[in-house]
């Protein structure tokens, strides 16, 4: 029984490490000028223009096309949910905020996203069948009217 206690005691100091350590990222990830947040060349803030180029995390990777079309980083809105959409290659796998979905036959996709109060992280990931792969990150805040 002891064991047990102790046991169960260190899978919730692991679980709420592992919750703090990703809160922590999304935080700095959302206000880059809080103290300490250092921009190291391998975190360099994303943008929604296009990426193409070589993968530097993969090399011999090539980066396929990736352009977010709407929303637009950085941007308010006053509903709970937001549409995404943007433009890659034809046909690549795509992940909105862990949402999979296809891109159409002229690289077109679109992904309902549902928002939280305040900033939102939506990361976008573009895969093709090479395994060549794009990623964008936006944030979008949801502020309610009152």
């Amino acid at each position: 029984m002891k064991k047990l206690l102790i046991f169960l005691v260190l899978v919730i100091i692991v679980v709420a490490g592992v919750y703090l350590y990703r809160k922590r990222n999304r935080l700095m990830q959302q206000n880059p000028n809080l103290p300490g947040n250092a921009v190291l060349p391998t975190e360099m803030p994303s943008t929604t223009t296009p990426s193409t180029g070589t993968d530097m995390t993969n090399p011999g990777q090539q980066q396929i096309s990736l352009t977010i079309t709407a929303p637009q980083n950085n941007s308010t809105v006053t509903t709970a949910s937001v549409q995404v959409a943007g433009k890659t290659v034809p046909n690549a796998d795509v992940s909105v905020n862990d949402q999979d979905l296809k891109a159409d036959a002229q690289g077109n996709f679109t992904a309902t996203v549902g928002l939280d109060w305040g900033d939102n992280m939506i990361d976008v990931v573009a895969n093709d069948a090479q395994g060549n792969s794009a990623e964008q990150e936006i944030t979008v805040t949801f502020n309610a009217p009152q």
